[in-house]
């Protein structure tokens, strides 16, 4: 039901475009009516991306691009939750936080997006005086979870079955650091926690360096410079790190041939996911991990 199209020129190359439309999952309930969030974006992929995964939720979203137009909303109406993103400079946001708390008032919580560093969301948080980071790209679970760590749903409100993911950390080797930041947004949306190292070289030398119960999996890349990740899997196993032989190593990788997965599977490493990580699949893995 979807569409591919193909912009080739000689000497240049080409671009796919690949355009499906996925339905929402009826079957977990997700009514979010009574909540209002307020987006203050300049950035129109986010506010299309909010726009979409609020669809049909009963949630009611407001959007300004500017904090002029973000305080006027605020004042009109009572909301429950603004986020701050787009292309806002960073000394712009305590300036910008200040002025939408005097606006909505003290039941208004402000929000931040755009700051996957941990050192930038602990300064950020520190100095703008904001209540959280909520991480792009953003999702209805995202949400939802943000909501539910301030307090203001009821438990049982969201009739969604508690991912296996959480409370788990994960030690990453991705050397793309956009799907490095996908990767950990996706594990947060899940509860889950990583540190991420961008090639089999620095991921192996935190390995030799961890204790037990300080990780929970590995996730590994397996195209990577320095150390690719079926070098970086035969020295973890080849290693005497206590852990060398019992810490669950998955593999990670758009090569999903059969000889690519035996190659993972050889090299030491106890299931394979393809990319881009469908969180179900993993979430799977883990669990026949632990059986």
């Amino acid at each position: 039901g979807g569409t591919i199209d193909l912009k080739t020129k000689l000497g240049e190359g080409s671009s796919f475009t690949v355009t499906l439309t996925l339905p929402i999952d009826t079957e977990k309930q997700m009514d979010l009516s009574g909540h209002c969030v307020l987006a203050l974006s300049d950035d129109p992929q986010m506010q299309e991306n909010l726009g979409c995964c609020t669809k049909d939720t009963g949630l009611k979203l407001l959007v300004a691009d500017t904090i002029s137009k973000a305080a006027e909303l605020l004042v009109k109406e009572p909301v429950d939750y603004t986020i701050l993103g787009g292309s806002f400079l960073e000394s712009q946001l305590a300036d910008h936080a200040l002025s939408l708390r005097q606006a909505g008032g003290e039941g208004c919580k402000v929000y931040c997006a755009d700051y996957p560093s941990k050192e930038q969301e602990e300064r950020n948080l520190r100095e703008c005086h904001l209540d959280g980071v909520v991480m792009r790209p953003l999702f209805l679970s995202s949400l939802v979870r943000l909501m539910e760590k301030s307090g203001s749903m009821e438990e049982g409100e969201i009739g969604e079955e508690e991912s296996i993911l959480k409370g788990k950390h994960f030690l990453c080797a991705e050397d793309n650091e956009l799907n490095a930041e996908i990767l950990e947004a996706i594990l947060e949306v899940q509860g889950a926690t990583c540190v991420i190292y961008p090639d089999g070289a620095k991921l192996l030398e935190a390995f030799l360096e961890i204790k037990e119960g300080e990780y929970d999996a590995i996730l590994m890349d397996v195209q990577m410079p320095n150390m690719n990740g079926l070098e970086a899997t035969r020295a973890i196993r080849a290693s005497a790190h206590p852990l060398a032989k019992s810490m669950p190593i998955i593999a990670m990788t758009a090569n999903a041939f059969t000889e690519d997965i035996e190659d993972c599977l050889n090299a030491g490493m106890n299931v394979h996911v393809s990319k881009p990580i469908d969180i179900n699949a993993l979430a799977q893995a883990l669990k026949q991990q632990s059986e």
